[in-house]
């Protein structure tokens, strides 16, 4: 009589743990550090190409004319390099924190970041409408009751820039921000507080940043 081996299943992977609050503030430091270094890389490459097909006086000459729209406040000029390199400085944080991710927590590295798969059933569809639909309603207020409202963002208006906005606001900008306040920071600080708090200490700081980005700019 022939006895069948009994199949073993394989060993899950173990799940990553959670920074403290330290880990949370070093890592942030790291992951900010990755972000200018691979945003500085990437620059300086589409610098040195500019440089390589157009020549010295084509770039000093771009150079100059957006300090010149920089200084007359002239922000059309300026709109489509400064999506641009929105969507390199973004992308650049996507990629250091998936790499900070990948090194601390090995093939579990996804749980980290809240990364879990999920199904795009009635649900998600209904969720996404909605959001969608609130954001047109807040933007049709704001249009209405502050009309000085429309020049507080200029859309480009060659195509190129228009294509590099829609990259940075619908894909880039979310992901990032998603990734690091949901994912990074909500996912350590839901392993050691409460839901109340580790969602309101998470949404502190996001709106915090916010802010003061928007004063810097």
């Amino acid at each position: 009589m022939q006895v069948e081996p009994i199949p073993v299943a394989a060993e899950a992977a173990p799940a990553p743990r959670p920074y403290g609050v330290l880990g949370l503030v070093v890592s942030a430091i790291v992951i900010l550090a990755l972000t200018i270094m691979l945003a500085l890389m990437s620059v300086g490459a589409v610098a040195l190409a500019d440089i390589l097909i157009n020549g010295r006086e084509h770039f000093a000459a771009a150079i100059t004319a957006a300090g010149d729209a920089l200084a007359s406040g002239d922000r059309a000029r300026i709109v489509t390099p400064a999506m641009a390199i929105g969507v390199i400085i973004y992308l650049s944080a996507v990629i250091a924190m998936l790499a900070v991710a990948r090194l601390r927590g090995g093939r579990s590295w996804r749980r980290l970041l809240a990364l879990e798969r999920f199904s795009a059933d009635g649900g998600w569809l209904k969720a996404t409408a909605s959001v969608v639909a609130y954001g047109l309603l807040v933007g049709l207020a704001i249009a209405r009751l502050y009309p000085e409202a429309k020049g507080w963002f200029v859309l480009p208006r060659d195509p190129a820039g228009l294509a590099l906005t829609v990259l940075l606001a619908v894909v880039m900008a979310p992901l990032a921000e998603e990734l690091f306040f949901r994912g990074w920071l909500y996912t350590s600080l839901r392993a050691r507080f409460s839901f109340v708090r580790s969602e309101e200490h998470t949404s502190e700081l996001q709106s915090h940043l916010n802010l003061v980005c928007r004063l810097l700019l």
